[in-house]
């Protein structure tokens, strides 16, 4: 018996220890990223910032308890561009292994692409579509701005408060990048156009994320 209970002590102080290393090591990953993000900002001559970040386009992310934890500004053949990292709060239930149920929370992790576009293009959003908007435009009922390429328009749902104007922008080099997933979803709102994309914001990903904004830029009309 005796022999048992120290097994079990031995387990635990092993259990304690992996966790405690998987901590530290967690930790060692985030602070070697955020200092990869402060170098490249100082490379390229960018500002940094972190902390629970005010930005004005925080509330259009639309995922509630959205926070900005850090924030790269900068401009992009001078147009000026902020790429944020933020995170929200999730809560699923789960189930142990006795069969109890329990909610707990999870942190989600979201990387925010912005630039401010100059001239007047209207707002427009270009989601997937989903099988109830499916069902509507099959029946003539859409109300979504049809770009009148099919493929494109079964797959993507684009809107707008202004239609006409916002069909002169789905140009058919947008709409062929978007059919070869060239392109991820995204909106623009009063002159600012904006990426969402699942993840954290690595310094391994910040070309990617400036080539995309740059390219989104172009195939809405600004000019470089």
């Amino acid at each position: 018996m005796a022999g048992m209970v120290v097994l079990g002590i031995v387990l635990v102080a092993a259990i304690v220890l992996v966790a405690v290393g998987a901590s530290r090591e967690k930790r060692a990953d985030e602070d070697e990223r955020l200092r990869a993000l402060r170098d490249w900002a100082a490379e390229h001559r960018w500002n940094f910032a972190e902390g629970d970040l005010r930005v004005p386009w925080r509330g259009q992310v639309g995922r509630d308890g959205f926070r900005v934890r850090e924030l790269l500004t900068g401009d992009v053949g001078g147009l000026p561009v902020s790429l944020g990292h933020g995170t929200y709060p999730t809560r699923r239930v789960v189930t142990d292994a006795n069969g109890d149920k329990r909610t707990e929370t999870m942190t989600n992790h979201l990387t925010v692409l912005v630039v401010r576009m100059d001239g007047g293009r209207p707002d427009m959003e270009v989601k997937p579509r989903g099988v109830g908007s499916r069902l509507m435009r099959a029946f003539g009922h859409g109300t979504a701005v049809e770009s009148g390429d099919g493929r494109f328009d079964a797959r993507f749902q684009v809107e707008s408060d202004a239609p006409e104007t916002a069909r002169d922008y789905l140009s058919s080099d947008l709409i062929r990048a978007h059919l070869d997933d060239d392109l991820p979803l995204w909106s623009l709102r009063q002159g600012e156009l904006m990426v969402v994309r699942h993840t954290a914001l690595h310094p391994c990903d910040l070309d990617e994320h400036l080539g995309t904004v740059r390219r989104l830029a172009e195939l809405l009309g600004h000019r470089f």
